[in-house]
């Protein structure tokens, strides 16, 4: 009969080890995304506001009164949704440093001198406040983690709202073009 396999039992090290590197992995993975939708988002409400200019400023090209004034208020939703879209998208890319006097943010006295006293300033530091420190830092990326991911899903919600919106102007659009035409 084979014997028992002991269960994983990490250790706090190991715990440390994976969790900060599965919280910057989600970080980056959100900051990247937002990134595309912050690019996208700005792109498409350039592109509203260009649409809604030429539909206001142009009275000789304007379809039937009803589809013009609809297509123009979908377009300002859209514009809306998009503003919106691209706050939020804003919120999770920018820097969110958190100052702290410990042995894990750059910032701190310990980074700032020079490399020989660095270098033995943490060598003569209490591995129990190294291990602090050490969870500090995960609760600070926690945090960090969960604000983005909480502005990513509003910012995605938004533009999921714009697209919609943008979509009904088009189709309002093509409605005016058949109706006009017919």
């Amino acid at each position: 009969m084979a014997e028992a396999e002991k269960p994983f039992m990490p250790t706090h090290n190991e715990y440390v080890f994976v969790e900060r590197h599965a919280l910057q992995d989600n970080i980056i993975l959100c900051d990247a995304k937002c990134g595309i939708l912050l690019g996208f988002g700005a792109l498409t409400l350039l592109w509203c506001l260009d649409k809604l200019l030429a539909l206001s400023g142009n009275g000789a090209e304007r379809h039937l009164m009803s589809f013009a004034t609809l297509e123009e208020l979908l377009y300002v939703f859209a514009i809306l949704a998009l503003l919106v879209t691209v706050a939020f998208a804003w919120r999770v890319i920018r820097p969110r440093i958190q100052h702290s006097q410990d042995h894990i943010y750059w910032g701190s006295k310990v980074f700032t001198q020079p490399k020989t006293d660095f270098t033995i300033a943490i060598q003569k530091a209490d591995p129990d406040v190294l291990a602090t420190d050490m969870l500090h830092h995960l609760h600070v990326l926690a945090g960090i983690c969960r604000e983005k991911f909480a502005n990513f899903e509003h910012a995605i919600i938004a533009a999921q709202c714009a697209a919609g919106f943008v979509f009904l102007a088009v189709c309002v659009r093509i409605t005016a073009n058949l109706v006009q035409a017919g």
